[in-house]
């Protein structure tokens, strides 16, 4: 009787370990082919605007994930995806202007990770016009 259990056992993980792997694959995830890929969550940035400005971004680079947060609302807040791998980055440049088009003002950063599963990082921040960008922790900018 067990080693009946232990056969039917045997053969269900050969048929789960061969649905699963496929004939080509050693479900080792390193083969180039392979359609077993394991996904990173991506690191989640945000951005708080305590202005009464609304602002565009008018510039993504780099390993920024969509969906975009293109629209930054007066007194709103967007957020950002960049991919976690290692040394991933991403330039954002977001734009206020006047119902004529003039440049109110700009905030550009970069987005950045350091090491797997770890917290990414806001550097190389920089504003212009009539507001003030203070990092409120590594990952949220404060817009004010």
């Amino acid at each position: 009787m067990k080693l009946g259990i232990v056969l039917v056992l045997f053969i269900l993980l050969v048929i789960v370990a061969s649905v699963f792997c496929g004939h080509d694959s050693r479900c080792s995830g390193s083969s180039e082919n392979s359609s077993f890929v394991l996904v990173d969550p991506p690191e989640i940035f945000s951005i708080v605007n305590a202005t009464n400005l609304a602002f565009t971004a008018e510039f993504f680079s780099g390993n920024v994930l969509p969906p975009y947060s293109s629209r930054l609302p007066a007194y709103g807040v967007a957020q950002l995806q960049l991919r976690s791998s290692p040394g991933s980055s991403g330039d954002v440049v977001y734009r206020s202007r006047s119902i004529y088009g003039v440049l109110v003002a700009e905030v550009s950063f970069t987005l950045y990770t350091t090491e797997f599963f770890g917290k990414g990082e806001i550097r190389n921040i920089r504003a212009s016009g009539p507001v003030v960008v203070t990092k409120i922790t590594a990952n949220e900018l404060s817009i004010s």
